[in-house]
């Protein structure tokens, strides 16, 4: 078994559609959020909504609407809720704002049991 802390993911637009933020794809890793926050780029002038889901697909509509969260025009929002959660294959984060200029940055700790 191998570790990896501290991987960032990079910076991911969330779009009004269903946006696929934590898509585990091994089927012997299990990634551990670590720290996980979302920020208004400032393009849309005023508070966005955004909406998280724990998905068996890369759907909100397979989800559980886990966290609700309004960001600030220029500000941002940890989302605390899901530091620390386990996600393994068929468990997927996935986003959906209710408008533009909403991006995720999440960084996860790696478990690989292939290694």
């Amino acid at each position: 078994m191998s570790i990896f802390g501290n991987i960032g993911l990079g910076v991911t637009a969330i779009a009004a559609a269903d946006t696929s933020l934590i898509v585990p794809a091994d089927p012997v890793e299990r990634l551990v959020i670590s720290a996980f926050s979302i920020h208004s780029d400032g393009s849309a002038g005023a508070t966005r909504t955004v909406e998280l889901f724990l998905s068996a697909d890369t759907t909100s509509a397979a989800g559980d609407r886990v966290a609700y969260y309004s960001v600030p025009n220029n500000g941002s929002v940890e989302v605390i809720e899901l530091i620390g959660q386990g996600l393994e294959v068929g468990e997927n984060i996935i986003g959906k704002a209710s408008g533009t200029g909403l991006n995720a940055h999440i960084t996860v700790t790696n478990y690989d049991g292939g290694s």
